[in-house]
């Protein structure tokens, strides 16, 4: 169960079970539990300072040298502005939209948070009931050869959505 979260806008309306299954038949895919649990409750919104921050644990290596290289930097987190739901009513929060402006379908994640930088929190296509991945705008994979477009590397950041969403707390470098 995911724990309350505290928005400062939040969707109109939260999701219906019927809103659920048309969102996965537009995708293509079973989301997890916990995702449903999340538009049922709240669909999407703007995270609250409460809510703002996810500490990557130390045992996702990856994420800690893509980004900081061989520095220590265990208790690094990233921040979240927006969390996406089945919500169509209010755009910046509709999943379905972020997923088909970023091709989710062809470079194979589903987006579930973003945040101002362009970064995003994303399940994997091929495996939404593990664990949740970071892309970091600055981190994408570049071709050495102009045919080929640059992909996003997929840092794994959380075991699940719920550790995740449950993960979630106050940035503590903002001090207020």
């Amino acid at each position: 169960m995911i724990k309350q979260l505290i928005f400062t806008k939040q969707a109109p309306k939260v999701a219906t079970p019927q809103d659920m299954a048309a969102l996965e038949a537009k995708l293509g895919v079973k989301l997890p539990p916990t995702f449903h649990e999340f538009c049922l409750r709240w669909n999407g919104g703007f995270a609250s300072r409460e809510n703002e921050y996810y500490i990557v644990p130390s045992l996702y290596t990856e994420f800690y040298t893509k980004l900081f290289g061989e520095r220590e930097t265990n208790g690094v987190g990233i921040e979240v502005d927006i969390f996406l739901g089945a919500t169509e009513e209010f755009k910046q929060c509709n999943l379905l939209k972020d997923y088909n402006l970023y091709r989710g379908a062809e470079r194979g994640f589903i987006p579930i948070t973003n945040n101002l930088e362009g970064n995003r929190a994303v399940l994997r296509a091929d495996s939404p009931m593990g664990l949740v991945y970071w892309i970091d705008s600055d981190t994408w994979e570049r071709p050495e050869d102009d045919s080929q477009e640059a992909r996003p590397i997929l840092m794994p950041i959380a075991d699940n959505l719920e550790s995740f969403y449950n993960g979630l707390m106050a940035d503590p470098a903002r001090g207020d």
